[in-house]
């Protein structure tokens, strides 16, 4: 009975330490949970059969401390699919004003630089509104603007058919159903036809399937409409890389990572309470595109459109290093993988 009491004992110490440990202010600690750090709030899954479904929420007060602590077991391959909404693309683009605004020796500023904007001279500082009269700044109500959901299967088994619903302010305008197989890394889009409303509006796709996926808080997006839209330009070689291990998001792939991260920005965003902002803050952004590219120097340059505008409020760049555009690619830590990244949000 000795004996197998110490191994036992030994066997909780092992998973134990392939998980993390997480402090409560009121002294309890949990053990072998995995945990995702949001600022201001924590998201737990309490084992590995949790990791990539719901996960339990405890608000930063609440947080003495937390220690993440994997081995090699959590980026273990399971072989699932995984259907993910990388991201919701909104069409006509809105032009943005990037590298646009230039500043004079007293600081005013000129919006300049680009064959569409007319040349105002001195007037150039005090009209600004003639200057980009021309440009398409906002959505007219009732205006078409095309809604393109992409999604992907970032497993590593091939997904079956599946259903999948558009809903508006959390009430359903479209279904339908995808009949094809999505194999390994392969992907497909989906077009809701929507004409344009003013106001804070919210627009989800959702995944319904019945078949088992390596994660499903991945099969929804939700994205708010008046958020500002912004891109990504990333290699294809780095996104093969960030499928070779899971993330903090409990996922294979580069995408569900950093859309993450949108996420929190938003999250953070609302939490932004104060006495100017009693409500928080209601800007929001919204991941509107990923460009894959084998070149993404040139990828950067494509954004720039002939007439010298750059059609989006924002975005992320993953450049290439030297050794990486020689072809080496080595996967990034574990303690930044396996963590948020904090340089974003």
């Amino acid at each position: 009975m000795r004996t197998l009491f110490l191994g036992m004992a030994l066997l909780v110490l092992a998973l134990a330490a392939c998980a993390d440990t997480l402090e409560l202010t009121d002294g309890t600690v949990i053990r072998g949970c995995f945990v995702r750090d949001e600022g201001v709030r924590l998201l737990v899954w309490e084992n590995m059969e949790q990791v990539g479904g719901p996960a339990r929420e405890y608000p930063r007060s609440l947080v003495k401390s937390f220690q993440v602590e994997r081995d090699d077991s959590w980026d273990a391959r399971p072989n699932l699919p995984d259907l993910t909404v990388t991201f919701i693309e909104l069409n006509p683009k809105l032009a943005g004003l990037h590298g646009r605004v230039h500043y004079d020796q007293w600081g005013r500023p000129k919006i300049a630089g680009a064959p569409v904007l007319p040349d105002l001279g001195e007037e150039s500082y005090l009209k600004p509104e003639e200057i980009v009269q021309g440009l398409k700044l906002k959505y007219q109500p009732g205006e078409p603007v095309p809604l393109t959901a992409h999604v992907k299967n970032v497993g590593f088994a091939t997904a079956q058919p599946f259903d999948y619903v558009w809903l508006l302010d959390g009430k359903e305008v479209s279904r339908g159903r995808y009949r094809g197989r999505l194999r390994e890394m392969e992907d497909t889009t989906f077009t809701l036809r929507w004409n344009w409303q003013e106001g804070f509006h919210h627009i989800t796709f959702r995944i319904i399937t019945n078949q088992k996926e390596i994660a499903t808080i991945n099969n929804e997006v939700t994205d708010p409409l008046w958020g500002w839209g912004f891109f990504y330009i990333v290699s294809n070689k780095r996104v093969q890389m960030w499928h070779t291990f899971r993330s903090a998001a409990g996922t294979f792939c580069f995408e569900d990572y950093y859309r993450w991260h949108i996420d929190i920005m938003n999250l953070l965003f609302a939490h932004s309470i104060f006495p100017a902002a009693p409500k928080g803050i209601q800007a929001r952004v919204r991941l509107d595109r990923i460009i894959y590219t084998d070149d993404v120097d040139q990828a950067i340059q494509s954004l720039v459109a002939p007439d010298g505008i750059a059609y989006h409020q924002g975005g992320w760049v993953w450049h290439d290093s030297p050794e990486e555009k020689a072809g080496k690619w080595d996967p990034p830590t574990k303690e930044w993988r396996q963590n948020t990244e904090w340089s974003l949000p």
